[in-house]
């Protein structure tokens, strides 16, 4: 009998193993984990998040439905809470296993028993009893501007999950973009920019990878809203979602050579996205060369033939029922070559998880995860305001308010929670500096008054406002009011999941810090920048606008009737605000530091080849001015000066933090490909470079462009004379007459095209000729021809009437 050894292996697996085999190995067995075929040697996969740890809820609702099937009874419930399926029995039992509360007496003996079993289960996957670390979420490690950092995230998350027992850590990462600011959990994620996230996406999964984890990235595609999530169909425009929305996806699996991508629950134009062929299939798999495992997000198949048709491989969670699948195979609605496509994909799959190859890591590395997560939120806490108050003194007293003073929301809750002991408090790392910490109350001699205000983040529920939680909004008034009333100096600490109004406090406080949710290690990062160990150095990477109704999205979020119209196209976040000329509270990219920087001597070739297989190099010389060792992050952005396209006034293109000593300077060096240049042409289908002048813009914010330069893009014109160019400019050009003429002869109406063009002069050439060529089948293979023919022709011809040179 064949037995899964090696790839090799794989083809007399295929030939051996039966119809309802394979699809039995596609459907999880578990709520968390894949079928086993032991007597083919395939064991069972563990998928779990997550990006920010090991997630312990997961693992009790893994648990608890084995114990449930051991027990053969019903699904478990506490009082009136749902069953372990929803999560809600899990989180009832969690403060049993997590924080070992005693069990009460007067709890059934059968609840006794399961939190008994339970305890006995989550006890044996701790690797010598340890607790999982709470690292930093993509909205930090965006903030960082450091895709070594992120490396790094990787790299010890990956370790601690496979000291959990865990094969396929999912999220790793999530790279949907900040499309809303009260989106629930663009936490999670990096970036409103795809440059910024296409940066990390593989640095993350390679982070993973490299230890011997498979890496999982999410949402696919435009998972941008927690509202209506399983069923909201969002309409994107094709060049959105070419140049936002899909990028950094493109980049985890040409980069990051990503093993599983996660299909999203949401609908793009109408198709749920693991049922879409064209996002699974001709994108993923085909276009950009994708040869690992989709699996879908729990519970986003809803119609089990029409996902593995359109490419969807693993359809999680399990146990659920197969007799479709069985039938459509059996009946050749699912072809066996499909079908053995997406075991195959599963198969390899499992041969680079720690299940089949060993785990690698069984202990965890406390230390390393520590010092991982510190360097991460030191490097991603970003000060948004400073009239001088810090750093604080060595031993400066302080008052500190508000209720997450003690414990800082670490991480947000849903997948991306982490249940665990490990953290770090402010009041104790603010004891390294001071002797002076004081809580809720000033004291004649404060120096300073610090105040932690939150706005928390969740899978499941977007935020009703961008603003912070309630009881946080009344405490921070209260503590303001208090700390003017004595005249003292305030720091507001932002710990938060997404951008929040500010412009109430924002005259009242000193200095502003954003912390995000910043890991197990915030605190220490934290206390460390206040009294001045190191710099700040993060950057915003989402803008911070003034109110909720500034936002490019604010009339089109969360939508109605569960549909989304995405409006606002590429102009996503400060594309938006530079188009429309409007002020952001803190722009993209913007972060102060204890130092100053300046930038001179850009140096760019002046000309660059639209179709060149080197890079355009741009180099830019860095001064640190100041007397403080610190990070500035050089920001490369690109405007197109005469578009055929409507572009957004800038876009960044590349960037690269740089550590300088007082008076030190740097030469940066950052690359250019032609695909940095170019759009998403919905008429073409394809991205074009179009030739003429750019600027080339450096500076350390998208506000604040401290160099320079011009470089003109040669090579073919895609808007010159094409089957795709108005017919309004087409008429004018006899050659292109001419050319028409010759390819369809006496069909051709001339006069007719030139009367449409008084009423229809946009129509691009291709779409007219539809109605100005007569007696020619318009679906058949010899109009394909013709078309290809024309197009050879008209390629040939000289600059359009009107075009720019």
């Amino acid at each position: 009998m064949a037995k899964l050894v090696n790839e090799s292996s794989i083809p007399e697996l295929l030939r051996e193993m039966t119809p309802e085999e394979k699809v039995d190995l596609l459907v999880g067995g578990t709520f968390f984990s894949t079928a086993a075929q032991e007597k083919y040697g395939i064991p069972a996969i563990r998928y779990l998040d997550g990006a920010t740890g090991v997630n312990m809820m997961q693992l009790a609702m893994e648990m608890l439905g084995l114990i449930a099937r051991e027990m053969k009874s019903e699904p478990l419930k506490v009082g009136n809470e749902s069953n372990n399926e929803s999560g809600a029995g899990a989180m009832d039992y969690m403060r049993y296993v997590t924080n070992d509360d005693p069990v009460p007496d007067s709890l059934p003996e059968r609840q006794k028993y399961i939190i008994a079993k339970l305890r006995e289960r989550i006890n044996a996957l701790r690797p010598d009893g340890a607790q999982p670390g709470c690292f930093p979420p993509g909205m930090l490690l965006g903030a960082t501007w450091n895709p070594s950092v992120v490396y790094d995230i990787g790299k010890a998350v990956a370790r601690e999950a496979m000291a959990f027992s865990v094969d396929v850590l999912l999220g790793t990462p999530n790279t949907n973009i900040h499309r809303d600011p009260k989106n629930g959990r663009i936490f999670e994620s990096f970036s409103e920019d795809p440059c910024l996230s296409s940066a990390m996406a593989p640095r993350f999964v390679l982070g993973v990878q490299d230890q011997g984890m498979v890496a999982n990235v999410k949402h696919f595609a435009a998972n941008n809203q927690e509202t209506l999530r399983q069923g909201i169909d969002e309409c994107i425009s094709e060049r959105a979602l070419r140049e936002i929305y899909l990028p950094g996806f493109e980049a985890a699996v040409k980069e990051g050579k990503v093993e599983t991508v996660m299909s999203a629950y949401n609908s793009i134009n109408g198709t749920p996205c693991a049922h879409s062929h064209w996002l699974l299939t001709e994108v993923l798999k085909e276009e950009w060369g994708f040869e690992g495992q989709v699996v879908s997000d729990w519970g986003a198949v809803y119609d089990q033939v029409k996902a593995l048709n359109a490419g969807n491989d693993m359809d999680m969670p399990g146990p659920r029922g197969k007799e479709l699948l069985y039938k459509a195979i059996a009946d050749g609605t699912i072809t066996m070559e499909r079908l053995d496509d997406a075991v195959t994909r599963t198969l390899r799959m499992i041969l680079k998880t720690p299940k089949f190859k060993g785990r690698k890591y069984t202990k965890v590395d406390e230390q390393l995860s520590a010092e991982v997560a510190y360097q991460a939120a030191v490097e991603g806490i970003t000060l948004l305001k400073n009239d001088g108050v810090l750093p604080l003194a060595q031993g400066a007293k302080t008052a500190l308010f508000g209720r997450l003073t003690d414990h800082f929301m670490e991480s947000g809750s849903g997948s991306a929670q982490v249940d665990t002991t490990k953290s770090t408090s402010l009041p104790v790392e603010l004891a390294r500096y001071t002797e002076t910490v004081v809580k809720d109350r000033v004291c004649p001699d404060t120096d300073v008054v610090i105040i932690t205000a939150g706005a928390s983040g969740q899978e499941g529920r977007d935020r009703a406002a961008m603003d912070f939680d309630d009881e946080d909004k009344a405490r921070l008034a209260k503590a303001i009011a208090l700390a003017k009333d004595a005249g003292k100096k305030i720091v507001l600490i932002l710990n938060v999941a997404g951008p929040v109004e500010l412009m109430p406090y924002l005259d009242d406080i000193d200095a502003l810090v954003c912390i995000y949710f910043p890991g197990m290690e915030g605190a220490r990062a934290l206390a460390d920048i206040l009294f001045g160990t190191v710099s700040p150095s993060g950057k915003l990477p989402l803008t911070f606008p003034k109110t909720y109704r500034q936002t490019p999205t604010a009339i089109n979020f969360p939508g109605e009737y569960g549909h989304v119209n995405y409006g606002e196209g590429v102009f996503i976040g400060y594309r938006y605000y530079d188009y429309k000329g409007l002020e952001p509270l803190f722009p993209f990219g913007f972060g102060l530091s204890y130092s100053s920087f300046s930038m001179k001597d850009l140096k760019v070739s002046p000309i660059f080849q639209s179709q060149s297989s080197k890079p355009l190099v741009v180099r830019v010389t860095v001064k640190n001015e100041g007397r403080t060792e610190a990070k500035e992050v050089v920001q490369l952005y690109i405007r197109a000066l005469t578009p055929t396209l409507l572009k957004p006034d800038k876009e960044l293109k590349a960037f690269q933090k740089v550590s300088l000593l007082p008076d030190e300077e740097k030469t940066v060096t950052l690359c250019l490909t032609p695909r940095d240049f170019a759009s998403w042409d919905t008429e073409r289908h394809s991205w074009v470079t179009e030739p003429g002048m750019y600027d080339i813009l450096v500076g350390n914010s998208s506000r604040n462009i401290l160099q320079k330069a011009s470089v003109e893009v040669q090579g073919p014109d895609p808007y010159g004379c094409s089957i795709h160019s108005p017919i309004a400019v087409i008429a004018q050009n006899e050659q292109a007459m001419r050319a028409c003429q010759e390819i369809f002869g006496e069909r051709f109406d001339l006069g007719k095209l030139k009367t449409n063009v008084t009423y229809f002069g946009s129509t691009p050439l291709k779409k007219a000729l539809l109605s100005v060529v007569c007696d020619v089948d318009k679906s058949g293979a010899a109009w394909s021809k013709m078309l290809e023919q024309l197009q050879a022709k008209l390629e040939t011809l000289s600059e359009l009437p009107g075009e720019k040179a």
